[in-house]
């Protein structure tokens, strides 16, 4: 069995591989996983990408970096932000807030899993967060939407 990691939509993606394949999982770590996506908040976000992608993906990332430290968001334009805006195209934004509006995760049943949540995020807001089993998320103290980014995450993995 291996252990598996996923953010925001990749923890969905995640969590579906779990239910297909439980036998092969011994651990999930999951991110910022939100119950829902309402259809006005998706359709606003598919007009921005359809207007202009850069734009929009500069807000997306300004949104995830919001409730932390300002240099965590400049240090990404100065080393990752061409990159990243390069990776995503119109459709596979689109495809992205597709599979978003298809997922509900309510009440997640049992699972050998760890969710951690920024307590600031503004993507999946933290009052949105997902149960699993009945349990609520590690809440992490100005984490935004990348709680991971803060090494608080690596030590209670760490610890645990």
């Amino acid at each position: 069995p291996v252990e598996v990691v996923g953010w925001s939509l990749g923890g969905i993606y995640a969590w579906r591989f779990f239910r297909r394949y439980p036998h092969l999982v011994s651990r999930l770590y999951l991110f910022s996983l939100r119950k829902g996506y309402p259809r006005r908040e998706l359709e606003f976000h598919r007009r921005m990408v359809r207007r202009d992608k850069e734009k929009a993906l500069m807000a997306f990332y300004r949104s995830c970096f919001d409730a932390m430290d300002p240099g965590f968001f400049l240090g990404f334009l100065d080393s990752h932000a061409d990159e990243a805006m390069a990776l995503w195209g119109r459709r596979d934004l689109e495809k992205g807030l597709d599979v978003l509006g298809a997922v509900r995760l309510d009440g997640l049943g049992p699972a050998p899993a760890l969710h951690f949540h920024g307590e600031g995020d503004l993507v999946a807001p933290l009052e949105e967060a997902v149960e699993i089993g009945g349990n609520g998320p590690v809440v992490i103290p100005s984490g935004g939407h990348l709680p991971f980014m803060l090494g608080v995450c690596a030590e209670i993995i760490g610890n645990g």
